[in-house]
């Protein structure tokens, strides 16, 4: 359990208050009904605008005492975001994945973002955002002597320094922005789910095996209650909406 680092916003004493009571709750807890009432009174807080990391990690433990390994992945990928240095959320997580076997799971840099932004994990989407406004501050604000003082070339230097470290962690920030607010992801919350070539289940089997828990995706599309998702090293299938948790 975490306590005290991780928190994206200043809470109300209301919420602070629900937050120490969703620890207690969680600290007595000694079946999976009640740890799945824990991670309830988790979704509550975050429902009512309190986005932490320590709430979704902690989520993300009570979904998995609960036994909702599916759904423990996804509140742990989603406080990842905020906490992408903690070495026991990695640890949770990683464990996670492989006691589910899972045939495929989303890998978070691919492609060329994977080599250019080596890095784009070491830093919590928060962090980018202020540091980039930081950057840009610096830019303007060494510019300014460079300015008035043209002819030593010296003095432009900071300026194109802060303004190449502005660039970096900007476009880091916007692939954020990319995967996290433009992009839908997901996970496979039943034991077997059958993909279908199609949005009903009088489609055939679009893979050979039936999806097991755990399984991470992207969601293309949604018409009613199916998903239209990418599975990593599966391909493109459809999926029942109830079969699986987005974010």
């Amino acid at each position: 359990m975490v306590y005290s680092a991780g928190c994206e916003s200043h809470p109300e004493p209301e919420t602070v208050q629900r937050f120490q009571t969703a620890e207690s709750a969680f600290s007595l807890a000694s079946s999976r009904d009640e740890f799945s009432r824990v991670a309830g009174q988790y979704q509550e807080l975050l429902a009512n605008g309190f986005i932490s990391g320590v709430v979704l990690y902690n989520q993300g433990n009570a979904w998995m005492r609960a036994g909702k390994t599916g759904r423990a992945i996804a509140s742990w990928r989603q406080s990842q975001r905020y906490r992408p240095r903690d070495p026991y959320l990695r640890a949770n997580l990683q464990s996670a994945i492989t006691a589910c076997h899972s045939q495929a799971s989303v890998t978070r840099e691919t492609g060329l973002a994977g080599y250019v932004l080596f890095w784009q994990n070491w830093l919590s989407y928060p962090e980018k955002f202020l540091l980039s406004t930081v950057f840009l501050i610096a830019t303007f604000t060494a510019a300014v002597p460079g300015t008035l003082f043209s002819r030593l070339r010296i003095r432009r230097r900071p300026a194109l320094i802060f303004g190449f470290l502005f660039v970096v962690i900007a476009v880091s920030a916007a692939w954020d922005w990319h995967r996290y607010d433009r992009t839908i992801n997901g996970v496979i919350i039943q034991d077997s789910v059958h993909a279908r070539k199609g949005n009903s289940e009088s489609y055939e089997s679009a893979f050979t095996e039936p999806l097991t828990e755990g399984t991470e995706f992207v969601v293309l599309e949604k018409r009613a209650d199916w998903l239209n998702v990418h599975i990593t090293n599966l391909g493109t299938a459809w999926i029942s909406a109830r079969a699986a948790v987005t974010y």
